[in-house]
């Protein structure tokens, strides 16, 4: 009898070694690294393209009266009022949200810079570290989203609407530009 429990002894050990072998074995062949889901320009180009797609589906209502907090204006006037968190956020001059927004698409990885164009002239509007424009890195991928505001959201609103100021910061850089169809750019780079 004591043999039959040496011999199990032995068979659970041997198991045990086994086992331990495999996993061993499995692990050394695996890959080391995690690829980081980005493998070109093009795909990363897809992830801008989703991003603005995304953002510009997203809702946040434009609210256009005064007080604190502001109240909605005439509900006859909102529903003329853009609906996109893009244009809405670009009109308010909410970029600091719009980069956070972006932030949520795209990989930690990505570094961007954000334009808006009226086709004549571009604009730059943020990074995605704030303020300051940051030099790209080969290679760059572009994302284009196409928006209309029409030019009567750009002024005419109390200053609540527009971050304190008396317009939305796009006046003043397309100034006569009367048409209402503008290029949000996004220029992105791996780290």
């Amino acid at each position: 009898m004591d043999n039959k429990a040496q011999i199990m002894v032995l068979e659970s050990i041997l198991f045990a070694v086994t086992a331990i072998l495999a996993v061993y074995f499995v692990v050394q062949l695996s890959p080391t690294t995690l690829q980081g889901g980005v493998e070109s320009t093009d795909d990363l180009k897809i992830l801008g393209d989703n991003a603005l797609d995304a953002i510009y589906t997203e809702k946040a209502h434009l609210i256009t009266g005064g007080g604190d907090p502001p109240k909605p204006r005439d509900p006859g006037y909102d529903t003329d009022n853009p609906t996109s968190k893009l244009v809405v956020y670009i009109i308010t001059n909410s970029y600091d949200k719009l980069i956070v927004k972006l932030k949520e698409y795209l990989p930690v990885y990505v570094l961007f810079n954000l334009y808006i164009s009226n086709g004549d002239t571009t604009i730059f509007l943020r990074s995605s570290i704030g303020t300051e424009k940051l030099p790209q890195k080969d290679p760059v991928s572009i994302s284009h989203k196409i928006i209309a505001i029409d030019p009567v959201h750009l002024t005419g609103f109390s200053t609540t609407v527009y971050n304190g100021e008396d317009e939305s910061e796009i006046q003043d850089a397309f100034d006569g530009y009367e048409q209402a169809t503008y290029d949000v750019i996004l220029e992105m780079w791996r780290i």
